[in-house]
């Protein structure tokens, strides 16, 4: 498969790169097809997300699953059919998927002390 082969190119990249933060494994990525690897493949792209880029799934989901067990109590008590494949679609249509975040997620206290410590041992560059 496709996704195993690009998983392949990456890990063989990462053998000969070290890694110390997110960045290291953009150029990874990048680096895992490029040229020099094969003259036919385009390296591959990677496109860095933003806090504002992340939906909120859970909640849709948690939507979704109260839609359900509604109907599955009601069609208990009713005794009708459940519905279609076409009135779960035309339901999932109504719902409107927020954004999760409204802005960065701070690190805690411990956290910066924690990564600026590593970074004054020497640990990561």
């Amino acid at each position: 498969m496709e996704v195993d082969s690009m998983h392949s190119a990456i890990e063989r990249q990462q053998q000969h790169t070290p890694v110390h933060s997110m960045i290291d494994w953009k150029s990874i990525i990048v680096n895992a097809r490029s040229k020099r690897h094969r003259d036919s493949a385009p390296p591959y792209i990677v496109k860095e997300l933003n806090y504002s880029d992340m939906l909120d799934v859970k909640t849709l989901n948690e939507k979704m699953t109260k839609t359900l067990v509604t109907r599955k109590r009601r069609k208990q008590e009713e005794e009708i059919n459940t519905p279609g494949r076409k009135e779960l679609e035309q339901n999932l249509k109504n719902y409107v998927i927020t954004k999760a975040y409204s802005s960065p997620l701070p690190i805690s206290e411990a956290k910066k002390k924690d990564l600026l410590n590593v970074c004054i041992k020497g640990i990561i560059p």
